[in-house]
């Protein structure tokens, strides 16, 4: 079985949990730390009432944070409004490829990833999985600066037997304000001298137990849209599958065999250092209706962020989340 070494070093999940919100500012999640940090009692306190979950997502940021004032606006709004939210990133933060800097130095690319680890502190996310642009390591700037980041890098199916990189954590268990507890494990693709990237499906296996330890299981991926599809068949206990690495935008999240899976896009990455800052950002937003700890509805949708934060996109965020009322019914189609 693979060590786990978390990029926290050997702090406690309390710990590492009140390290993430010193560092992540103002924009701190919605989760019920004080519970986490005082080991209180995780079991939902929920009756037979519906209560939501959010998964605020994005993925294949490369060096990207566009419109960060209205991206952050939105993400404070609805951790100010609903009481369940996590913010996940599907991986490929940095950028590896030397050709594709603006600067052929490490200096440039170390300068940049502390950049986007700095604006995803201040922004509060709860995890990331790591991509193959992270886990191909340029000298030692990639884990000096990953260990930077105030949440943690999951990697489930990554072992590193070199001291440039690390042993990621597998996966992170949130418990929520109302009491669900959410799994959420990694998954990556890639590899480097001395970092061995194995089976997904292998990995999957060995956590299985996440599925009847916690109400909500998700895979927080970095392998493409394909190869989502591909275990949202082999594995229909998964609830949701939030991906990356394929750079696709999915409008609305899928169902496959059961499983939600969802991707909002990413950015592009091209040679001379090509970052837009006029591109709009992505943000997907996957809505998990429970009753008591039964899942009766979940769906997705990726929504654009740009300039017009509150006029418009908060908006519509809120206009489809009242939408959805979901009938028990309709929530597994046929």
């Amino acid at each position: 079985m693979k060590k786990r070494i978390p990029i926290f070093g050997n702090l406690t999940t309390a710990a590492c949990l009140t390290a993430v919100v010193l560092l992540a500012g103002g924009c701190c999640s919605g989760l019920n730390r004080e519970a986490m940090a005082t080991g209180a009692s995780s079991a939902p306190a929920m009756g037979a009432e519906r209560v939501e979950v959010l998964i605020l997502h994005d993925n294949d940021l490369h060096f990207h944070y566009n419109h960060a004032d209205a991206l952050r606006e939105t993400i404070t709004h609805l951790r100010e409004t609903r009481r369940n939210v996590l913010l996940l990133n599907g991986g490929d933060i940095f950028v590896r490829h030397r050709q594709r800097w603006a600067e052929d130095s490490l200096e440039y690319y170390e300068r940049m990833a502390a950049f986007i680890i700095d604006e995803m502190n201040e922004t509060g996310y709860d995890a990331m999985v790591l991509g193959n642009h992270e886990i191909d390591y340029q000298g030692e700037a990639t884990l000096r600066q990953l260990r930077r980041a105030a949440f943690p890098t999951l990697g489930a199916n990554v072992t590193a037997s070199t001291p440039k990189f690390f042993d990621p954590p597998s996966h992170h268990v949130f418990t929520l304000p109302d009491g669900i507890r959410v799994a959420v494990l990694g998954l990556s693709t890639g590899g480097a001298p001395g970092v061995e990237v194995g089976s997904r499906p292998a990995a999957i296996r060995e956590f299985a137990h996440l599925r009847a330890e916690n109400e909500l299981f998700v895979l927080l991926t970095h392998i493409g849209v394909n190869a989502d599809r591909r275990l949202a068949r082999d594995f229909p206990e998964v609830d949701v599958i939030v991906g990356g690495h394929s750079h696709t935008l999915l409008p609305e999240a899928e169902w496959v065999n059961g499983v939600l899976v969802a991707q909002a896009g990413g950015h592009l990455h091209l040679p001379g250092g090509f970052i837009d800052r006029r591109r709009p950002m992505w943000l997907g937003v996957v809505q998990v209706v429970f009753e008591g700890t039964e899942i009766v509805a979940k769906r997705g949708k990726v929504f654009e962020i740009d300039t017009a934060g509150r006029e418009r996109v908060i908006p519509a965020i809120e206009t489809w989340l009242e939408e959805a009322a979901v009938p028990a019914e309709v929530a597994r189609p046929d």
